[in-house]
């Protein structure tokens, strides 16, 4: 008896001595209370898309959004420009001044299997873009970098495709010489020759870009009912 007491007081006393061992940290979580919110059947409201009666359904987002081009469009035209039946969208950029109206082509787009595809774009300052009467796409690009250099490019749209094929690519610029105090006029060609062209040369290349234009009736954006 003796024995086992001494054992049982040997084991308290070793008790005491140990180090007490520390509870593992408990990490602090934080908990958002969630309140059940009563069940509703009832859907949220949001305005319903704009739709556009006689427009190809492709183009319905492009005339919702029409603030995304380089110049916003007010109006638009749609017009096959390569005969092959299907209807290209034409982003307008119309102002009026005085007796005078003014459309600039600020976007171009086709449409394959209920998708609509960028042709181009363009603006009211520096970024041409227009249709020829040949169906020709002009698209160029003038330069502030002391020549008024003008880089145009040519394009056409093969019946049902979705990007334009390039046929040519230029620059146009003039060069001030200050000994002579005299301008001259460069044409760059497709394959980087370059060549000094006349003055009525220059400004007939330059022109064409905006005249010899096809033709089309332009619709308004707010003339379309809802």
């Amino acid at each position: 008896m003796k024995i086992v007491v001494l054992v049982l007081v040997l084991l308290f006393l070793i008790g005491c001595a140990a180090p007490a061992v520390e509870e593992p940290a408990t990490e602090t979580t934080e908990y958002i209370t969630i309140t059940e919110q009563p069940t509703t059947t009832e859907e949220p409201t949001t305005a319903a898309p704009r739709e556009w009666p006689g427009v190809p359904q492709a183009y319905w987002a492009i005339l919702n959004e029409p603030t995304h081009f380089p110049s916003p469009a007010n109006a638009f035209a749609l017009v096959d420009i390569n005969g092959d039946g299907v209807l290209e969208l034409v982003m307008i950029s119309r102002s009026v001044i005085g007796e005078y109206t003014f459309d600039t082509m600020v976007g171009l787009l086709t449409q394959s299997d209920g998708m609509a595809y960028g042709l181009g774009v363009g603006s009211t300052h520096r970024f041409g873009l227009n249709i020829w009467a040949d169906g020709t796409v002009y698209m160029g690009i003038s330069m502030r970098d002391g020549q008024n250099t003008i880089t145009g490019g040519t394009y056409r749209l093969a019946p049902r495709a979705t990007e334009l094929t390039q046929l040519t690519d230029y620059s146009i610029f003039s060069r001030w010489d200050d000994e002579t105090e005299t301008i001259s006029f460069w044409y760059q060609n497709t394959q980087g020759v370059v060549r000094e062209i006349s003055k009525e040369e220059h400004d007939r290349i330059w022109q064409r870009g905006w005249d010899d234009v096809m033709q089309f009736d332009v619709i308004m954006l707010d003339e379309v009912g809802a």
